[in-house]
């Protein structure tokens, strides 16, 4: 995909490729959005998180979508791929939490 979006942004500007891949992905899931009715697929207990991750994935995409358009392909990859090393970080500083809490294989 990153080869993909590299290709295009050579001769597409960034705002039409995220789009696009976004209305792609939008055409996978219609199926099952028809299905369940698209009210009830979106209704949560919280629709300003909804609206809140929705704005922050579409940040996100249209800045990965940057970052392999303008820097070498194996760095933006490399970018993209350490998000979970930084996520610890985030959730202390940000959410207060404490990463120790957190233990995968749950109690020795």
């Amino acid at each position: 995909m990153g080869a993909g979006i590299r290709v295009v942004s050579a001769e597409v500007d960034n705002a039409p490729v995220v789009f696009f891949r976004n209305a792609f992905g939008l055409l996978f899931f219609l199926p099952w959005l028809v299905r369940r009715g698209c009210a009830s697929a979106s209704r949560g207990r919280l629709p300003r998180m909804h609206l809140l991750r929705g704005v922050g994935g579409t940040r996100r995409d249209v800045l990965l979508h940057y970052a392999i358009a303008n820097m070498p392909l194996a760095e933006a990859m490399l970018l993209k791929l350490s998000a979970p090393l930084f996520i610890p970080f985030v959730a202390y500083f940000w959410l207060g939490e404490d990463a120790r809490s957190a233990d995968p294989l749950g109690p020795s």
